[in-house]
This record gives structure tokens, sequence and C-alpha cells, in this order.
């Protein structure tokens, strides 16, 4: 009887470490995302070669970030990759605001939108649709998502489920 209270304590022991090393990632914060994988990865091998992805942790995004109204300050992170010529309707972009700055970051990409909407009015009707039909959603986890492209529902279902 003396033997097997030994063997008991250890056993115990074991399985509350074990209990506790398994709860260690439960508190900790995730490694970021890599946004512009994302992006690369829910577009087909044409599109990556046609659009490039600026990125938070790229070359100077400046110019685009100008260009779509947005304040890199008021980003964590971000991967972006639109279309700047006025014959393609086209703009996919992951960005996670920094703490009370979603609002101001949503309001420049529904601008950006109906800008985009607006110049293809009259112009292409192919491109107005896609245009017309950009989605911008809010991830559970904080990103702000913009999908104006074709298949923009595969594009976007693509992007949730790597942000999960």
């Amino acid at each position: 009887m003396m033997k097997k209270r030994p063997i008991c304590l250890v056993l115990a022991l074991v399985l509350l470490c074990s209990l506790v090393g398994c709860s260690g990632g439960a508190g900790s914060d995730a490694a970021p995302k890599d946004y512009a994988q994302v992006l690369r990865d829910a577009r087909s091998d044409e599109l990556n070669e046609v659009y490039e992805i600026a990125h938070s942790s790229g070359e100077d995004t400046s110019g685009v970030l100008e260009w779509l109204g947005l304040d890199a300050d008021a980003m964590e992170q971000y991967a972006i990759s639109v279309s700047f010529m006025n014959t393609q309707a086209y703009g996919v972009m992951i960005i996670k605001p920094k703490e009370g700055k979603s609002e101001e970051i949503k309001t420049a990409l529904q601008d950006y939108i109906q800008r985009q909407t607006d110049s293809f009015e009259f112009y292409l009707e192919d491109q107005y649709t896609i245009a017309k039909n950009a989605k911008l959603e809010t991830m559970p986890s904080g990103e702000l998502v913009v999908v104006m492209c074709e298949d923009a529902p595969a594009v976007l279902d693509s992007i949730q489920n790597a942000l999960k």
C-alpha cells in the first residue's frame, strides 16, 4: 500500500503539469497574420502577377494610402492591392485598425468604394457591376476586409477562412 501512494502522487503531478502546459496558449496573443500572403492565397496566379500588394512591412506605401484616403498611423497592419487604371474596378484589402480607429478606416474604405462605383457608372458597365457589388466586411478579430473584383464571393470566403 505504501508503494502505491508515491506512484499516485507522481502520476497526479504529471497530469497537472500536462494540463497547465496545454492551457498556456489560451491567454497569449496569437502571432500576427501575414495579410499579404492571405491576399496572394485568395487570388489567382494571374492576379498575383498583375496586381502588387502594398503592405505594412513592405516598401513605401504612402502613395497608395494617400490615394485611398488612409492614414498609416491609424492602422496596426495592412495588405492592399488595387488597380490605379481607370479601366478596372479592382481592390482587395485587409486592414487591422488601431484601437479606436475602426470607424475612420471604415469611412475611408466606403468612400473609396463609392468613388470607384461612381467612376464606372456611365463608363464600363461590367466594371460598374463589380464596383457596385464590392464587399466591406468587419472580421470577428477586428480586421476590415474589402473585396472588389470578379469572383468576389470566393475571394471573400478565402480571406474569411484564413483570418479565422
